[in-house]
């Protein structure tokens, strides 16, 4: 049995079972062009150590801009991942695994002709691809197939990725090179730990992101040939990479949604013979304050800025429910639904000193009968036993 998945308009997937004669389905080719080049914000010179940002720098991989699609899979059960025939003059597939078993380290990877052995709920994937200037005379891009096979029932998902031409939705840090250097890029913690929306659980570090080495905004004004084609690759903090000939490398975190993320990993750009250690780390970037958010809050009641964090931390934006829960706090200081909002959303970002601070308010604040008062003095002694030596 094989299964076919296409993807509609805004990627989600289509999918029909198929027998011994499977109809043949051709996707609609776009114009294939030349001369990519990533329209991106230079942020930072090499040589140097430049922070990535987990909620800054981040891939998006909602279906934004249709450069992304979603395959459904079945939860514990290992598939054999892989697309047969990648295009050689085409960026490869990156994936992203939506809880995968093996952890943080396998969420993210490459896809290629050899069989990737996953375990997840779905898998995303897109191409990073980049813009490019020139499409006369060239051949239509064609789909692509990635094939998901069942470890059990030996069943082949067909995942159709059709042809595309246009910016990845992609929000990364690009540092300037110089094409005559070679470089080493290496990837540091620092000893802050970097979660991502899915990672909340311990030893589930972040430790990989994803990079493009491409033509700067400023192209090399001694080449004499064309520019190199782009070049794709997983930075991880375990490995090393070299680059030259390039004049710019773009890198940054694959995630869904950004909002919940922590931390920083540290990108060291240094010569070869020169010591990554010689570059102390930059200092953390701080997400700037929404004020227009604040200007809104100034006009509500508590009873409404109250609905409003709930509605945040519904849709999964925890910096505008904390935001809110604190306007609403400052409007009513022994409101203590509020109080109760604002130690859960502590807990979601591990900042348990002010968790344990706001659930001591709520406790003063609520009265006796509150359902939720047993849980809260629960969690408090919770929180004092994880402190004990």
């Amino acid at each position: 049995m094989m299964t076919l998945c296409l993807a509609g308009k805004r990627r989600e997937l289509m999918c029909w079972g198929l027998g011994a004669w499977a109809l043949l389905v051709a996707l609609c080719p776009a114009p294939a062009s030349a001369g990519y080049r990533l329209q991106q914000e230079v942020r930072g010179t090499a040589p140097g150590a430049f922070s990535i940002e987990a909620r800054r720098d981040v891939m998006d991989l909602e279906m934004k801009e249709g450069l992304v699609i979603i395959a459904p899979l079945s939860k514990g059960v290992e598939y054999q991942l892989y697309e047969p025939s990648p295009p050689k003059d085409e960026p490869p597939l990156f994936y992203w695994l939506e809880d995968p078993r093996e952890g943080a380290d396998s969420a993210v990877g490459i896809l290629s002709s050899t069989p990737i052995r996953v375990s997840a709920r779905s898998v995303r994937l897109t191409t990073l691809m980049l813009k490019k200037k020139n499409t006369v005379g060239l051949e239509p891009r064609k789909a692509r197939w990635v094939f998901a096979k069942n470890s059990q029932t030996q069943e082949i998902t067909q995942i159709g990725f059709p042809p595309t031409d246009g910016i990845t939705p992609w929000d990364g840090f690009t540092v300037r090179l110089s094409p005559v250097e070679t470089y080493r890029l290496t990837l540091a913690g620092e000893g802050v730990r970097v979660w991502t929306q899915q990672w909340e659980r311990e030893n589930n570090d972040v430790k990989t992101v994803a990079c493009i080495a491409h033509e700067g905004p400023r192209q090399n004004p001694g080449r004499l040939g064309p520019p190199p084609e782009p070049r794709y690759f997983l930075l991880r903090t375990d490995k090393v990479e070299e680059l030259s000939d390039y004049t710019a490398v773009t890198c940054g975190f694959l995630d869904p949604i950004a909002n919940d993320n922590l931390g920083r990993l540290v990108l060291r750009v240094t010569p070869l013979g020169q010591e990554p250690s010689s570059f102390a780390a930059p200092p953390a970037w701080e997400r700037p304050v929404n004020f227009l958010m604040k200007t809104a809050a100034n006009k509500k009641s508590p009873e409404e800025l109250l609905r409003d964090a709930r509605s945040f931390l519904a849709s999964k934006q925890v910096d505008g429910a904390l935001l809110v829960a604190q306007s609403c706090i400052q409007r009513d200081p022994n409101f203590a639904e509020c109080h109760l909002l604002l130690g859960e959303l502590y807990t979601r970002l591990d900042q348990f000193e002010e968790a344990a601070s706001a659930y001591r308010k709520f406790l003063q604040s609520a009265p006796s009968t509150h359902p939720q008062v047993a849980k809260v003095r629960a969690k408090l002694k919770a929180f004092k036993k994880s402190k004990a030596p």
